[in-house]
């Protein structure tokens, strides 16, 4: 389960906070990475969404890889891996 904070500056959302889900099997986490990688997308061409990062148990951050995620840093349990938004849309020609 995840819960969802909002900030919202003059009627307007200018950022958030997911505290989120734990111990998903492949293919949830396929369908998670996949959904918010291309939110972000959609995102950040109005709200300047710049970076999706995921705190990733050291043995499957392989996993993110192949979603084109780049490994930030290690720490002592969880490893960071990015997504940067501005790549994609280069990528994509967006």
């Amino acid at each position: 389960m995840g819960r969802l904070y909002v900030f919202v500056c003059n009627g307007r959302v200018v950022g958030y906070v997911v505290l989120a889900m734990d111990h998903l099997n492949e293919e949830q986490g396929r369908l998670m990475a996949g959904w918010a990688s291309a939110y972000a997308k959609f995102m950040s061409g109005m709200a300047g969404c710049r970076v999706v990062l995921v705190k990733s148990e050291p043995d499957v951050v392989g996993f993110y890889e192949k979603l084109g995620f780049k490994k930030a840093k290690a720490g002592a349990d969880l490893t960071d891996v990015y997504l940067d938004m501005k790549h994609l849309r280069q990528r994509a020609g967006a």
